[in-house]
C-alpha cells in the first residue's frame, strides 16, 4: 500500500483518508457512510452545517484534520452549504471539499468548481459515482 497525499490534507499519514459528511438527509448520510466503510475510509457524519464546522475545527485542533469533506449544498438550518464551504476554507484554504446536491444545473456545477470545490456528486448517486470522485481525488476506491 502506498501513502496518499491529497491537496489540503496535512494529516494524511496513512492510505485511508478520513471523510467528514455534512448532509441533512439521513438516508444519504448513512449511504455515504456505508460506501466509506466498504472502502475502508474512516468517516464521521453530521446533519447540520454548524455541527460539521465544529467537528472540522475539533479534528483540526487535535492535529488530525479530515482529508475529504462531502458537503450538501442545500443544507437546512442556519448555514447553507456555501457558507459551510467558506468557513472550512477559512480554516484550511485548500481543504478537499466535494459538493453534493439533488437540485443542480450544469452552470451551477461550473460555479461550484470556480468557487474551488474539489468535485461534485449529483444526488442520488451510486457507489460507482462515489468511487469515481474518490479516484479523481487520488483515493483508491
Amino acid at each position: 500500500p502506498r501513502d496518499l497525499t491529497l491537496p489540503g490534507s496535512p494529516s494524511n499519514h496513512s492510505n485511508h483518508p478520513s471523510v467528514l459528511v455534512i448532509e441533512d438527509e439521513e438516508g444519504i448520510r448513512f449511504g455515504i457512510r456505508a460506501a466509506c466503510l466498504q472502502l475502508n475510509l474512516p468517516v464521521e457524519l453530521t446533519a447540520t452545517g454548524e455541527a460539521g464546522i465544529q467537528l472540522f475545527r475539533d479534528r483540526l485542533r487535535s492535529g488530525h484534520p479530515f482529508d475529504i469533506t462531502i458537503l450538501d449544498i442545500n443544507l437546512r438550518g442556519n448555514l447553507n452549504g456555501i457558507e459551510v464551504f467558506h468557513e472550512i476554507r477559512r480554516l484550511i484554504p485548500d481543504a478537499t471539499i466535494v459538493a453534493t446536491s439533488g437540485q443542480y444545473s450544469e452552470p451551477e456545477i461550473k460555479a461550484y468548481e470556480s468557487l474551488g470545490f474539489s468535485g461534485f456528486l449529483p444526488k442520488p448517486f451510486s457507489i460507482e459515482e462515489f468511487k469515481d470522485v474518490l479516484r479523481r481525488l487520488a483515493v483508491p476506491a
